[in-house]
This record gives C-alpha cells, structure tokens and sequence, in this order.
C-alpha cells in the first residue's frame, strides 16, 4: 500500500531546500517569490551554501533535509534545484518522522534519489519540476503548484508505441535513468514489482544509456515492471553510430517482453508535468492515464 501525504491548500508551509547542486541566486529568489504567492515558504538561513558542486557540506544537507522532513508543520519539501548530490546523504536520513507525518516531496533529476527514499518508506512523492524551474517558467510553477494541491491528480498523456498491446495498470514510479542506476548500485532502488516505470536523462550519449538499461536488466532490477515509459531524453542523441533512443527503447520491450511506450512529456525540457509516484496509471499504446488517489 502507498499512502499520500494530504494535498495543499493556500497559506501552507512549504520548505525550499538545495541537498543537490548549489543554485543562481535570481533562480532561487524568483522560486520563492512565484511560491509565496500561494504559501507560506520558509527556507534555512545557508541555503545558498556552495561547496564546488555541491549546495553546501554534506552535514549542511542532510541537517537541512532532515529538519524539513521532521517539521511537522511543513506540508511540503520542494528542491530548489537537481544536479548532484542527494545520493551522498540519502542513506543517512531518518525516516521515523516522515512516516508518522508524512508530506509532498518533490522535484526530479537528482531528487529521484528522495523519491526512491520515500518509496522504500511506503510513501508517494512528486515527480515535478524543481523550485528552480518554477522560479523561471510560469508554466513549471502553475503545475507544481496545482499537483501539491491536488488539482492535477487525474490526467492523460499522449505517448507512441511500437506495438499493439493490452492495457496494463501498476503504480508510477522511477525518474532520472542515471540516477536510478545510481540507487541500485548503492543497494537502495526500491522493488519495481507491480509498477509503471518512467524514465527520463539529460546529456548522456545513447551507448551509455543502452549500457544502464542493459545494466539494470541484468541485475533484475526490472523484475515485475508491468510497463515502461520514456519521457524526455534531452541532448542524449547524437550517437555516430546511428543507434537511436528509439531503437533501444523498442530492443528493451522486445528483451523484457513488457510495454514500452515513448514520448511523454516530463523531464529536462518543457513540457515537464508533474505525477503523483505511487499514484495508479494505466498504459495503453496511445496513452498513459492516471488515476485519482
């Protein structure tokens, strides 16, 4: 079972936190300025903490993340920003708190990391743009803010297929390709038994995609996907041997012998629209639909 955090209402406490890559300082204040508009936004007074590529120390992230996850008050804790760095403090995170309250994560890109943390924990998160993105595209802010209030829980997307198949249903899960394959080397990619797996990257060229899809198949990590779903790729093609996304995408169905669809609209570009991990969604060839909770 997977319980949701209660969605948001206007005048919320929400927490801004950077436990991945340090963020521009416009980007962070046009965030918090957008967000305010419809909550109450508190943030840690070193925030903006830099640490190479880094947002700070590892102490400083994970006593940040920490503190937003155990406040009870707080119904929301949104990363300002992706890049690296979650997976350094993830495994150091208490969960105790967050079970007993739990509230919204969310982000995506490197944030995939909390989102696998808050499945081990039983616990949907949203997958959604960054506060960042927000900060500069209205159209990112407008969907964070109506997925953390629960005005974007029942929705469909287009996607393509290579084939005819039957609908398959299972619970969302997944993000960031890279960093998923990062969890499961570290031992902490959560079961994909029963779920739709959704997948997205940025600038990795195509030989090393099909290295950590290959990677991931070998493993068994794959075992009990009911589907997958490709979103953005984004700068990752290019290859000079001609092999393609598609092409990889469409071996990958053929070797696990489940759905595979392509071409929805979340990830490193726009549009990248926001979806309720753990929420229930059924692929069909021509569409992905989510159910309400």
């Amino acid at each position: 079972m997977v319980r949701f955090p209660r969605f948001l209402s206007p005048g919320d406490r929400v927490a801004l936190v950077a436990p991945s890559s340090p963020f521009e300082a416009a980007e962070f204040l046009a965030a918090r300025e957008r967000l305010a508009r419809e909550f109450e936004v508190v943030v840690g007074s070193d925030v903006a903490s830099r640490d190479d590529y880094l947002a700070g120390s590892d102490t400083r992230r994970l006593v940040e993340l920490q503190e937003a996850l155990d406040d009870e008050r707080v119904a929301a804790v949104i990363a300002v920003r992706g890049g690296y760095g979650a997976g350094r403090i993830a495994g150091h995170l208490d969960p105790t708190r967050f079970r007993v309250s739990p509230k919204w994560i969310a982000g995506f890109s490197d944030i995939t990391v909390l989102h696998a943390w808050a499945q081990r924990q039983g616990i949907a998160s949203l997958h959604a743009p960054n506060a960042g993105g927000a900060g500069r595209l209205e159209e990112d802010a407008q969907s964070l803010v109506d997925a953390l209030c629960g005005r974007r829980t029942s929705s469909q997307w287009e996607v393509h297929s290579f084939r005819a198949f039957d609908a398959v249903e299972g619970l969302a899960a997944g993000g960031n390709l890279t960093v998923l394959a990062y969890e499961a080397v570290a031992g902490r990619l959560p079961s994909m038994h029963g779920r739709v797996l959704f997948l997205e990257d940025v600038g990795e060229r195509v030989y090393r995609i099909d290295r950590m899809l290959a990677a991931l198949a070998d493993g068994g990590f794959f075992a009990g996907v009911r589907a997958i779903v490709f979103g953005h790729f984004t700068r990752c093609e290019g290859a000079p041997n001609g092999r393609t996304l598609a092409r990889l995408a469409r071996e990958l169905e053929e070797r696990l012998g489940i759905p595979v669809v392509h071409g929805a609209p979340f990830g490193h570009e726009a549009p990248n629209e926001p979806f309720a991990q753990g929420a229930l969604v059924r692929v069909e060839p021509e569409a992905v639909t989510f159910s309400k909770e």
